[in-house]
């Protein structure tokens, strides 16, 4: 089905204010379905792949058909040129899970089994927990991508990265830094439970004012780049979780910005042509916008754009919302409300494509009448995809 474009206002009902409904979003929505890994019937969305150099997926975390979607597009994206996935994870973990994917599955679940303590809810890494998440880090190894971390290390990371410093060092290692490190680990066991238990517990702060964690990063800094690299890496983000834990959300958010700008940027300078570069960024719908995110910030998809300006190419901004959860239809619940409207024309079994670029020209002349989620829904992403019936995660390890 071709999705008609609309060019005035008067081609819909001859009205000169539209209001947002249903009926105005059905002849510029499409269904289409995945099977096997490959899209069935999403001819607008494949056609639009190959004219974009970049690709902002603003998911829903810890969804077992999000996952699916990524390795779908992985997969299609490639024969366009696509060879690189950024991710919400930070620059080493990103590192560490192409190397064990490389291995094999199992050797992820391995890494996830040592460090993981499901009772708390704590892992290593986050967003590739589920077993569709192995299914994808593995389309992507087999595609050729390059996984780049833009994020901050994440909040229960510290003990792996601190064992990959032990691993990695260089020479003799020294019995105090051994000493420190072995006691650091016993104590960081005990400040993650906290932590997951204890959403006030300032871990971070008070890690980063340990005599024994103040060792390993001094030390640290003296050895070769890889050592070297994790202390900083650590460093930077116990920085940022404990303005975050000070309270100063708002200086935390704005260091956290920056690093996802500067580490998206080392991924457009690693290749002879920043044009031939095509990336596709999985990250949170707050951080994949084009435009303001709920938060008030310019975030990473207003980077992506001005990156697709300067190169006098485009982006292509994609939202995911859910509609059935667990077979559950959430379209009355107060916590959606705001999405009702694009949820009433989605389908329980099929993926729901709906083209915003239809609305935004109206919305900007004044002659759209819509709820502010939905203004910023429209500005931000090119098309908004409803989730067919989700599942929880099930986990791979």
């Amino acid at each position: 089905m071709m999705i008609v474009k609309l060019s005035t206002c008067e081609n819909l009902h001859g009205q000169d204010t539209l209001t947002l409904n249903p009926e105005l979003l059905r002849p510029h929505t499409q269904y289409f379905t995945i099977e096997a890994h490959q899209f069935k019937d999403a001819d607008t969305l494949i056609s639009l792949i190959d004219s974009v150099q970049f690709i902002a997926l603003g998911e829903i975390h810890n969804s077992r058909q999000m996952s699916l979607f990524t390795s779908a597009l992985l997969d299609t994206a490639s024969v366009e040129g696509f060879k690189h996935l950024a991710v919400e994870t930070g620059p080493y973990s990103a590192k560490k899970l192409k190397e064990l994917i490389a291995q094999g599955k199992p050797a992820v679940s391995a890494f996830y089994d040592e460090y993981a303590y499901p009772l708390f809810g704590i892992y290593p890494v986050p967003f590739f927990t589920d077993q569709a998440d192995l299914d994808m880090l593995n389309t992507a190894h087999k595609k050729g991508y390059q996984l780049w971390g833009v994020d901050q290390e994440f909040y229960f990371s510290i003990p792996y990265l601190l064992d990959e410093i032990i691993a990695h060092w260089e020479g003799n290692l020294p019995n105090r830094i051994l000493r420190a490190h072995l006691k650091l680990k016993r104590r960081l066991y005990w400040m993650q439970i906290r932590a997951s238990i204890f959403s006030s517990y300032d871990m971070h702060c008070r890690l980063k004012n340990t005599e024994q964690l103040s060792t390993i990063l001094e030390e640290s800094s003296q050895q070769p780049e890889t050592v070297s690299k994790l202390a900083r890496l650590i460093n930077e983000t116990i920085n940022i979780y404990c303005l975050a834990e000070s309270g100063l959300w708002g200086e935390s958010n704005k260091q956290r910005l920056a690093y996802f700008n500067l580490n998206f940027d080392q991924v457009m300078s690693s290749t002879v042509s920043n044009t031939e570069t095509k990336v596709i960024t999985k990250m949170g719908s707050y951080h994949s916008g084009r435009q303001k995110s709920p938060l008030g910030l310019y975030d990473l998809g207003y980077h992506i754009q001005n990156w697709a300006d300067s190169l006098n190419t485009s982006s292509l901004h994609l939202r995911f919302l859910n509609r059935y959860i667990e077979g559950e239809d959430k379209i009355n619940d107060p916590n959606y409300s705001g999405a009702k409207n694009f949820m009433t024309v989605a389908k329980k079994g099929e993926w729901t494509l709906i083209d915003a670029r239809a609305f935004r020209a109206l919305l900007k002349r004044g002659q759209l009448v819509a709820s502010d989620f939905e203004k910023r829904e429209i500005l931000n992403y090119d098309f908004i995809l409803v989730i067919p019936d989700d599942t929880r995660a099930v986990k791979h390890y």
